[in-house]
């Protein structure tokens, strides 16, 4: 397999007028292309989703394998390759660790999952306030650990509430990297999260207690720390134009995550939907709130925080793609993923010059082509009548 393509992006470096090959699940050659029969204006590393809750009417909290292969499916429409499915749910967490095991998948390949929460601060609770989470404990870290057979990725939890200086080393001890998030913690009690084992910390600036001129909480020493990896979501609605700004000057390229904290709400028409026991209403530019107007994840995918950051706000486009695909490899260690490299797997993006994805290509095999037209929606998922 072969393509051709006006720019491609290296980890460093941008080719213009190249070609790439792929035999055996892997990256063969790439090289400077003479002619002008072009596959696509732009291709890139395929993006690693390492938040992402679910998309177009499909949940990764689920007991439903089919809804589950829906999903993953639904993400590579988007450029998505690799993700970690989303979830704290028991029940849930054995379904991921079977599919994964299985090697069944289609579309985005499972690398793992990310128990987001189930310790958070009753302060932050999100879009999740309401519900029951269990109280912080060895015994219950055990039971997810179990449910998911050794899968579970990262974890993140309030390092601020109690047991957290057993809960962390125990989490780290079990390979789990831990984020902070949906905390309350001042700043030193963030420095001694850091301190337990805390590496990166989930959606920065969200669900998260704000800088204050005489205390300046997590935020401050998220920021004054350089060892620490953050999650950002780009949509231009969790975090503004101005304040993702700060963030990358006070901070370097190579220390933050894109996510999309897709729900499965993303992408689907503006109205108003049923999903994990609550109303979702998206909107006209479908982003999701609850009934109260508490953003409820994102309704979109990471290649749209993508285009945004480069092509409205001027980023450099390696700076930006890095934070998608070689950041969060760098971060967990996967050496074969994250960038165009000879022998690293198959995962590419044909892009045209506007960002929108007219490939994905998953360990060579081509699991999105813009050309078939499918409808990757959940059927099952409808609109709710309010008349």
């Amino acid at each position: 397999m072969r393509f051709n393509t006006k720019k491609l992006f290296l980890k460093d470096e941008i080719i213009d007028d190249a070609y790439i090959v792929i035999e055996d699940k892997k990256i063969k050659e790439f090289g400077k292309y003479e002619g002008d029969d072009y596959d696509a204006d732009i291709i890139m590393p395929g993006i690693f989703d390492i938040h992402s809750h679910g998309a177009m009417g499909y949940s990764a909290t689920t007991i439903d394998a089919s809804e589950l292969y829906g999903y993953t499916k639904a993400i590579a429409k988007d450029g998505v390759t690799s993700v970690l499915a989303t979830t704290q749910e028991l029940d849930s967490l054995s379904l991921i660790a079977k599919a994964i095991e299985s090697d069944i998948v289609k579309g985005a390949r499972i690398l793992g999952i990310n128990a987001e929460g189930p310790f958070r601060n009753k302060k932050y609770m999100g879009a999740s306030k309401g519900m029951i989470w269990p109280s912080p404990s060895i015994e219950y870290s055990k039971k997810m650990i179990d449910s998911a057979k050794g899968h579970i990725m990262y974890m993140s939890v309030s390092s601020e509430l109690e047991k957290m200086d057993e809960i962390i080393p125990y989490l780290v001890k079990n390979n789990i990297r831990v984020a902070g998030g949906h905390t309350d913690a001042t700043y030193s009690e963030m420095i001694d999260g850091f301190k337990l084992g805390v590496t990166a910390i989930s959606h920065f600036g969200n669900a998260m207690r704000p800088f204050h001129q005489r205390e300046g909480g997590a935020l401050t020493a998220c920021l004054l720390n350089d060892a620490i990896y953050l999650e950002i979501n780009a949509d231009h609605v969790h975090l503004s134009k101005e304040v993702l700004a700060l963030f990358f000057k006070t901070r370097e390229m190579k220390n933050f995550i894109l996510i999309s904290d897709s729900s499965e709400c993303a992408g689907l028409d503006e109205g108003i939907y049923f999903a994990r026991g609550k109303k979702r209403y998206v909107d006209r530019n479908g982003d999701i709130k609850t009934e109260d107007g508490t953003i409820s994840g994102s309704g979109h995918p990471i290649i749209y925080d993508i285009k945004k950051l480069i092509l409205e706000d001027g980023y450099h486009p390696l700076d930006i793609i890095n934070m998608a695909t070689f950041n969060p490899c760098h971060y967990f260690n996967i050496k074969n993923k994250g960038s165009i490299k000879v022998d690293n797997d198959a995962d590419i993006v044909l892009l045209n010059d506007s960002y929108e994805v007219l490939k994905t290509i998953v360990e060579g095999s081509i699991e999105y082509d813009i050309s078939d037209k499918e409808d990757l929606r959940n059927p099952k998922m409808q609109k709710l009548n309010e008349n």
